[in-house]
């Protein structure tokens, strides 16, 4: 290990949001990982928040630090400077979003467009005030990191149009993944029977993420066809949102007990799910990635996803695409994905070819890259 030249803060507190975030905290986590195995000329001063975290024991001999929040916002913009400031880091690196109000230089990721977009009018309308906190916390952190990594080309595109003064800052650095492990032993309680096919989801509930016309669209699904197998769409939403707009249209459609709605589940059963779906489906209106795309891939299953936002990007010509807004467009895909067993084969072996593109070690190395040169500029400044 190289003798090191200066001090780097990261938040490593977004991997703890398994249960309301799970893309970001994959994301934080897999990241992370790379880039502690990297040979750097500067010192890891990791901070968690106070809430529990699946890296804490990983980076112990790193000696992180704690703020005393459990709020990601809190946390982020208040406590992680502090801890920064009081270990004299050189540059700091902000894993999801926020970035502190003060303490040293940093860099960030960003993940999505959304915020720009405006797509997801539920939380806008319904939770107007941390709505808005949120997007000015946003805003903020793009005006103040030196440097922002976007997982995608469509993601860069739309960010910089909005903000066209910012996107010198912007760096494409594409997400990796970690391919699912083993299913547990046994199916989950929700898969009884276990050998009725099944089509996948895995995500949050929002309306950017699009579910409603999932559902819709599966709507027509079993009014069509009685044999139609069963949909599982695994994730966390906020109670209220469910309640108002996911429940209803659940609760509507022919036959709602073969539509799944687990909620968050432990790893095994989401590996287990991976592993034994018929295909993935990923209805998206706004997506700054898609890591589930890739991670179904990975696991061998075909996916369908839609047509705009950075899907077909990060998909590469290995998915089916379909209109998101459309529920018979959404349909379609899924009756070519239920009929041709001899798509699913060619698709799935494409897939996996695909989903090797997409390291975490190539994403820590433009990390790393991007954080040698800030720090190198600041010195010779």
């Amino acid at each position: 290990m190289s003798e090191p030249q200066w001090k780097v803060g990261i938040d490593l507190a977004p991997a703890g949001r398994q249960k309301t975030a799970p893309g970001t905290a994959r994301h934080v986590a897999g990241q992370a990982r790379a880039l502690f195995a990297l040979d750097v000329p500067w010192k890891w001063v990791p901070v968690f928040s106070a809430a529990p975290n699946p890296l804490r024991e990983e980076v112990a001999h790193l000696s992180p630090l704690e703020t005393p929040f459990k709020r990601a916002s809190l946390h982020s913009t208040l406590g992680v400077s502090r801890r920064w400031q009081q270990t004299s880091c050189d540059l700091g690196f902000c894993t999801a979003y926020f970035t502190p109000i003060g303490g040293p230089p940093v860099v960030a990721n960003f993940f999505d467009s959304n915020f720009v977009e405006n797509i997801d009018a539920w939380h806008r309308e319904k939770k107007r005030a941390q709505y808005l906190v949120t997007r000015t916390l946003m805003l903020r952190s793009i005006q103040r990191a030196q440097a922002l990594f976007i997982d995608s080309e469509y993601c860069r595109n739309q960010i910089a149009r909005h903000l066209p003064h910012q996107a010198h800052k912007f760096i494409v650095a594409p997400c990796g993944i970690k391919q699912p492990g083993p299913p547990g032993a046994k199916p989950p309680s929700w898969a009884t029977p276990s050998d009725r096919p099944f089509f996948l989801y895995v995500g949050s509930f929002s309306d950017n993420k699009n579910q409603r016309t999932l559902l819709a669209a599966w709507h027509l699904f079993q009014t069509k066809y009685p044999d139609a197998p069963r949909l599982v769409l695994i994730g966390p939403g906020r109670g209220q949102y469910m309640d108002e707009v996911i429940h209803p249209l659940h609760r509507a459609l022919p036959r709602p007990e073969e539509v799944i709605l687990p909620g968050f589940t432990a790893e095994e059963d989401l590996n287990w799910a991976f592993w034994n779906a018929t295909a993935y489906l990923q209805p998206s209106i706004a997506e700054g990635f898609g890591l589930p795309v890739i991670e179904a891939m990975s696991c061998g299953l075909p996916v369908a996803c839609s047509d705009s936002t950075s899907l077909p990007e990060v998909a590469g010509g290995n998915a089916l695409l379909f209109n998101p807004h459309s529920p018979n467009s959404i349909l379609e895909a899924i009756e070519k994905l239920w009929q041709d067993q001899a798509l699913r084969a060619q698709m799935a072996e494409a897939g996996r070819i695909h989903a090797t593109r997409y390291t975490w070690e190539k994403n820590a190395k433009i990390v790393a890259d991007a954080i040698h040169s800030q720090l190198t500029k600041t010195r010779n400044e």
